[in-house]
């Protein structure tokens, strides 16, 4: 049986600045495994650091930087709960990641001896992200089926160099096998 939809959106947004609503890593090994039923808080440290040359220009808000240098830190926090209950033959657990977050971005464009350099640094809460899965298990065989998304409540401003949300809402839908 072949299903297919059409959801209407007033505008698409590719990846604003290159911050990706997906965290690379989200789901790796043994995602489709169900967890325990009850209540689980996991956290996860990520950190990312990385530069383009003053030769590569980037597009930022509503203008061009060059020589861009980041530091962006995050300490997610997910409490989760599943439920010890079926739901379409599956086991169902819902989450909320938040993020406390560090974020130091600089810039500098160089002409001959001349140079001009803007750095910017930034703390405090990155985005939300809920999640719905669904996990069904048959033997060895385990699927996952889950719908996330971004509550846009990080500071995020196209002006800055640094930011700590992506600026706008996001949904996404996908799937795992274990």
């Amino acid at each position: 049986m072949l299903i297919t939809g059409m959801i209407l959106v007033s505008s698409a947004h590719a990846d604003e600045g290159g911050v990706s609503f997906w965290l690379p890593g989200q789901y790796g090994s043994l995602a489709a495994v169900a967890p325990s039923p009850g209540f689980a808080v996991s956290t996860m440290s990520y950190y990312y650091g990385g530069n383009a040359g003053r030769d590569r220009p980037l597009n930022r808000g509503g203008g061009r930087s060059f020589g861009v240098d980041t530091d962006y830190f995050a300490q997610l926090i997910v409490p989760t709960y599943t439920l010890d209950t079926a739901f379409l033959g599956a086991r169902p657990s819902f989450s909320i990641a938040f993020a406390p977050s560090w974020n130091r971005t600089s810039a500098e464009v160089g002409l001959g001896a001349l140079s001009a350099r803007r750095s910017d640094e930034l703390a405090g809460f990155g985005d939300m992200y809920p999640t719905a899965q669904l996990f069904w298990e048959q033997g060895v065989n385990n699927w996952m089926a889950y719908v996330t998304g971004d509550i846009p409540v990080g500071r995020y401003d196209p002006a800055r160099l640094a930011n700590l949300g992506i600026g706008h809402a996001a949904v996404g839908v996908g799937g795992s096998y274990t």
